[in-house]
């Protein structure tokens, strides 16, 4: 996926099936998170929390060649690519 609007991309990926994003991106389970990487381009990704932890509390993060990353504090669309990913690869989160 090239570099776009933030918006674009998240709302491209919430488009995509979970059979879309099974090929299109590999996840890895990193204990505390789960970090999905674009299969194109390692450097694009969304990590996703398991548990909530705080109070202020950013559980989604996401880079595609944004200017900065991401977060779901500041982007709440976030919350359902990361629902939709993790669903299309059948985990589950704690939140």
């Amino acid at each position: 996926m090239r570099a776009r609007s933030e918006r674009s991309v998240f709302k491209k990926i919430l488009e995509y099936s979970p059979d879309q994003i099974q090929q299109k991106f590999t996840v890895e389970d990193l204990k505390s998170c789960y970090m999905f990487c674009e299969k194109a381009n390692s450097k694009h990704y969304v990590s996703v929390e398991k548990d909530r932890k705080e109070s202020f509390w950013v559980p989604v993060n996401a880079d595609f060649g944004f200017d900065r990353p991401a977060g779901s504090n500041n982007y709440k669309e976030l919350i359902d690519v990361a629902k939709h990913m993790v669903q299309a690869f059948g985990l589950t989160l704690n939140w």
